[in-house]
């Protein structure tokens, strides 16, 4: 089973940090990775960990779940992320939407 270390956390704080109080206006996407052989198990795995995540932002900085989309992906790491292989999460802070 798999848990979010204090490291993790600390790391999350300070993304969201980075982001400051434009965090209640942004739509966020939790990418979960996993690098399991079994494909099966990337998805699960992957799954687990971007709930987690999901998890951790509503109860920390009290966002709604709404706002938190959550995406169980394989291994390939996000394009930009210069990796060619990615195990854990990514968090994406999207544009607010213009009314």
């Amino acid at each position: 089973m798999e848990i979010l270390s204090d490291a993790g956390k600390k790391q999350i704080d300070q993304v969201v940090g980075s982001v400051k109080d434009s965090i209640v206006l942004q739509p966020i996407v939790v990418e979960g990775y996993s690098n399991d052989a079994d494909a099966a198990a990337q998805i699960t795995l992957s799954n687990q960990r971007a709930i987690l995540v999901e998890h951790y932002l509503v109860q920390r900085f009290r966002l709604h779940a709404n706002d938190i989309g959550v995406v169980s992906l394989n291994s390939r790491p996000p394009q930009l992320s210069g990796k060619n292989v990615w195990d854990g999460v990514a968090i994406l802070f999207l544009p607010p939407q213009r009314q």
